[in-house]
């Protein structure tokens, strides 16, 4: 398998890394209840413990080449605005899932839409891919406006 954790890319406005040590405390100031409540495995209150343990693991499933854990920066500031992540099932190495999310302050600028491509196309590659899926709750409209 591959290691996935020095895996970078970047968009027009966008660069997208590996989830790090150093965005832990960005991550659970950012994970409110108006975005927990659309996420199945991120509860509220989220600390700056939950999210060191969540990048510890995250990192370990990219070394391990199971799963593609990564921050999105603005390449302008350099501010951490969101997580996407892509994950092959344990069933069928072929088939990967696609969860993402976008912090309240970065919400509405497009910017799922600018880096799908490339995260679509890292999952073809990278993972051999047949398939990506990617799920939300049905009043989620912004996220079935990214999938669609």
């Amino acid at each position: 398998m591959s290691n996935f954790i020095n895996f970078n890319a970047q968009t027009e406005r966008l660069s997208l890394r590996c989830v790090e040590d150093q965005d832990a405390e960005i991550i659970a100031s950012l994970m409110v209840p108006e975005i927990a409540r659309w996420l199945a495995s991120w509860e509220v209150p989220f600390t700056v413990e939950m999210a060191q343990k969540r990048i510890i693991r995250s990192r370990r499933e990219a070394e391990a080449g199971s799963a593609l854990p990564l921050a999105i920066i603005e390449r302008e500031t350099d501010r951490f605005v969101g997580w996407v992540s892509l994950y092959r099932y344990r069933d069928n190495p072929y088939r990967g899932m696609l969860g993402y999310w976008i912090g309240i302050p970065a919400q509405r600028l497009g910017y799922l839409s600018e880096i799908k491509f490339a995260i679509l196309q890292a999952g073809f590659d990278l993972f051999g891919f047949d398939s990506i899926e990617a799920g939300a709750q049905l009043a989620n409209e912004a996220s079935f406006g990214v999938m669609t």
